[in-house]
């Protein structure tokens, strides 16, 4: 075996391992960037999900003051007395209802920090 032979076989080695090693770094990198683009997608479901969950329980609490607003109006337009139990039940809601807005403004937040403008 000569020196030739051994510097041969060096470049040969140095050169694979150089190969491998490049290609390692780039499917790292273009495992690591889709990683994060999988979890801002998931992110951004989870933010879109959440919003929407907040939406649907103020809408809740609204249609059911709604709902008692519209029964107390055609129970005083008939002349008739409402039941204490209803009229607390109405305050109720209300006072739920003022605390259920918090949700919508933070709903509306998320959108915002979605860059949802129209929503």
């Amino acid at each position: 075996m000569t020196y030739l032979d051994v510097i041969d076989t060096a470049v040969k080695v140095g050169l694979g391992a150089l190969i491998s090693g490049l290609s390692s770094y780039w499917m790292a990198k273009s495992k690591s960037q889709d990683d994060f683009r999988h979890e801002k997608i998931k992110r951004h479901h989870e933010l879109l999900e959440d919003a929407a969950e907040q939406i649907e329980k103020f809408s809740h609490v609204l249609l059911r003051y709604w709902a008692l607003m519209i029964e107390f109006v055609r129970t005083r337009q008939q002349n008739q007395e409402w039941a204490a139990e209803k009229l607390e039940e109405l305050q109720k809601t209300k006072a739920e209802l003022f605390g259920a807005y918090s949700e919508l403004t933070s709903a509306e937040s998320k959108f915002l920090l979605l860059g949802c403008r129209e929503a």
